[in-house]
Order: C-alpha cells, then sequence, then structure tokens
C-alpha cells in the first residue's frame, strides 16, 4: 500500500514517500494499493495460506526463495507475512482505536473485537470474503488457540471414546498434534531456573495446566552463557510477572519455539 496526500475536498494531491508528512493540517491522507507487482505479491500470499494451505512460515520462504524483497529490499519473515494477512487496510478498511494510552500510561495493544473499523475507506487489493476467509484459516491454527481451547478438545474426544491415547489424539479432529499438547506443558518460570546451579527444572505446575512430558520431573543442564543471558534478562523483567518469556500480558508465549527456529535461521543465513 502507499499513502497519497489528497485535499480537505476529496482531490488528489501526490504520492507520500516513507520520510514525507502532510504540511497542511486540513488536508488528509489515505491508502492506495502500490505497483502491479507488489499488489501480486500480497495475493499471492492469501492464494498460499488459502488455497495451497501454506503455513505462514513456508510462505516467507517461498518468497524469499524466490527473491522476492519486502520494504527496501529486506527478506520476508514470519512477522511480516502475518502483518499482510491480518491488517484489514488490504481489504479496504480503516481502523480506528487499535491502541490505548491513558495519563501517560504505558500504550495497550486492544483486541480485534474492539477496533472501529470503516468499511470501503480504501481501494481493496484483496475482497472482504478472501479477507475473513484467511483470518479464520489464522484463528483455527493451534498456535493461535488458548490452553483451555486445546484442553476442551482433549475433553471432548475423552467424552466420546472414553480414553485417551497417542494414536486419538494424532488421528481425530479437532485435536491439535501431540507435539503441540507437549510444546505446552514444557513452558517454564522464573522459579524453575537455578542460576546457581545453571539448571532449569521441569515441573508439575497445576495452577498453569502445564504437566511434564510423561510425567517427569526433571532437571536440565544448561550453558553458563545462557544462565547469563536469563540473569540479565531477569534484572530487566517485570517483576510482578514470574513467566521467562511472556508476552505483554504476562501470558505464555505460545510461539516462542518458532520464533526462535526463525531467529537463527537468519543467523545462519
Amino acid at each position: 500500500m502507499r499513502r497519497l496526500l489528497i485535499s480537505n475536498e476529496g482531490h488528489r494531491k501526490q504520492p507520500l514517500t516513507c520520510s514525507e508528512r502532510k504540511s497542511l493540517a486540513t488536508d488528509r491522507v489515505i491508502l492506495i494499493p502500490g505497483p502491479a507487482h507488489e499488489v501480486q505479491v500480497v495475493r499471492d500470499i492469501y492464494r498460499m495460506l488459502i488455497s495451497d494451505g501454506m503455513s505462514i512460515y513456508s510462505i516467507a520462504g517461498e518468497l524469499n526463495g524466490r527473491a522476492i524483497g519486502y520494504h527496501g529490499g529486506s527478506r520476508w519473515t514470519h512477522y511480516t507475512v502475518a502483518e499482510v494477512l491480518t491488517q484489514p487496510k488490504y481489504a479496504g478498511f480503516n481502523a480506528f482505536g487499535r491502541t490505548i494510552s491513558r495519563l501517560y500510561t504505558p500504550t495497550v495493544t486492544l483486541p480485534r473485537s474492539e477496533w472501529i473499523l470503516t468499511q470501503g475507506a480504501f481501494e481493496p487489493i484483496v475482497d472482504q470474503a478472501t479477507f475473513l476467509q484467511a483470518q479464520q484459516i489464522l484463528a483455527d491454527r493451534t498456535i493461535n488457540k488458548s490452553d483451555e481451547e486445546l484442553l476442551n478438545s482433549l475433553r471432548s474426544l475423552l467424552a466420546k471414546e472414553g480414553r485417551l491415547s497417542l494414536r486419538l489424539v494424532k488421528t481425530r479432529q479437532p485435536c491439535a498434534s501431540s507435539d503441540a499438547y507437549r510444546a505446552r506443558s514444557d513452558a517454564h518460570v522464573r522459579s524453575d531456573v537455578n542460576f546457581a546451579a545453571s539448571t532449569v527444572r521441569v515441573s508439575h505446575q497445576p495452577d498453569r495446566g502445564w504437566t511434564p512430558k510423561a510425567y517427569k520431573e526433571r532437571e536440565i543442564p544448561i550453558p553458563s552463557k545462557l544462565v547469563k543471558k536469563l540473569q540479565a534478562r531477569k534484572a530487566k523483567a517485570d517483576k510482578a510477572c514470574g513467566i521467562v518469556f511472556p508476552t505483554a500480558g504476562c501470558n505464555p508465549k505460545l510461539d516462542f519455539l518458532d520464533c526462535l527456529k526463525t531467529w537463527c535461521g537468519a543467523r545462519e543465513a
């Protein structure tokens, strides 16, 4: 998308570059589709998600493999692809009230249900039906489901089958994969980290719904270099939040493993 400067009467004046701003308070700035090749890339991203069933990481890899650059020639990442797939502006919506800050308090991102959307504010690159279909697909992905939603699917399976097994979890819908359940159970709080002994304890924490793999509590040694980084992170962290890698709301960062893989892949590249 590109920014276009218009007068208060709606007459087009000029496109704006990244560093340019409007000079008159009465002028307005709207969004318009960019060059044809960029518009096609956006549509291809939606096609790869909806028609080809590709993951966000796979889409980023496909674009980088085809030497299609992001802004400024940078590489596509999980975050940049996700932005294209989730921003309402690509379907012609203008979104207001996405964040809030009161009395000089930190800015808080509001949930999408509280956004104010104006339909038809811009010329869309994808139609509304395509955009909504993409949102549904992303919402159904395991990574976007809460622990309670994943547990509810197990409860439903238990009620239907009368038992649970690895084979049932793998073969029955709408259960997530067994790896997904295992990844959720391996989250840690800061009290699990023993800096003096350079270990992390994997323990049962019923208040968070975490149970170790195979119910085996254990201590895992960690490198001294990682210990130092965790200590530095602890010193800067919110004292009221005990999770090692939390989200802004002090919830477990459920996509941390995927973020780590992306970071490691970028370093290797």
